[in-house]
Parts: structure tokens; sequence; C-alpha cells
């Protein structure tokens, strides 16, 4: 009887596991619903959508591979500042290293971003480009919400 009981445990909880996937899968961070803002504002028809949500995969892979690089590098950069004297040129490559692996990140996204408006029809072309002047825009368009740094953590 116990090792029923456990049994079907097991099998509720594979079962909510299942289930958890397929619903994450339905609406995860990679799909681009109708009533996603970026999408509304847009004005985003269905054929359009997976372009933003390619991009958005496409800028959170970078994302996290670059939060990955720099946790490294921040990690060599604490171990030579133990020991480091205040002119040490080795600190100054190190922090120029980070500063060109965000700067390149910045600008691949930037590129492809822009890219994505160049195939959208002239009337969505020109309400993305008015968007560009409002804060934090760009980082709504590739889906930024805070939680990369986290997920780059791990």
């Amino acid at each position: 009887m116990k090792a029923l009981k456990i049994a079907l445990a097991v099998s509720v909880l594979l079962n909510i596991a299942v289930v958890g996937a397929f619903l994450c899968a339905k609406s995860g961070p990679w799909r681009v619903s109708a009533s996603d803002p970026v999408a509304r504002e847009l004005e985003l028809g269905d054929a359009q959508r997976p372009a933003l949500a390619a991009l958005r995969r496409q800028a959170r892979s970078e994302i996290i591979e670059t939060f990955r690089q720099n946790r490294a590098l921040r990690q060599t950069v604490a171990a030579r500042l133990r020991d480091a004297r205040a002119d040490d040129p080795a600190l100054e490559q190190d922090l120029r290293q980070a500063a060109e692996v965000r700067f390149q990140l910045q600008l691949h996204i930037l590129r492809e971003a822009l890219a994505f408006r160049d195939a959208l029809p002239v009337d969505q072309r020109a309400r993305f480009n008015d968007k560009l002047s409002q804060p934090r825009f760009l980082q709504r368009l590739i889906g930024f919400d805070g939680t990369l740094q986290q997920a780059g953590d791990k």
C-alpha cells in the first residue's frame, strides 16, 4: 500500500511537471502574443511576431553569455586587486576588456533591432522610430525584464 501511494505521488508530480512545461512553452518569453506590449505598440501581425520572438531569443542568449564572460572577468579582477599596485596596467586592461565585451553586445543587439525595424512596413517602421526616443523601448523590444542578470549568474 505504501509503495502504491509513493507511485501515485510520483505520478502526480510528473504530471504537474509536464503540464508546467507545456504551459511554459506556450507562453514563454520566446513567444510573442498579440497582447505583448511591444507587439501592440508596433501593431505587429501574426506573421510578424515570430521575428520579434527570434530577436528576443537571440538577445537573451547573447546577454546571458556576456554576463557569464563578465562574471569570470570580475573574478579575475577581484583576485588581481588583492595584490595589485595602484598603477598596475593589468587592471586597466581587464576593465577595458569588460567594457569592450559590453560594447560589442550592445552594438550587435542594436544592429539586430534595426534589422528587425527595417523589415517592417513603412507605417510600422515610423512607429518604431518614434518609440526609439522613449526610455527603455529597446530593452522592452528585446524582452529585457531585469531578470537576465540572475539567469546569467547561474
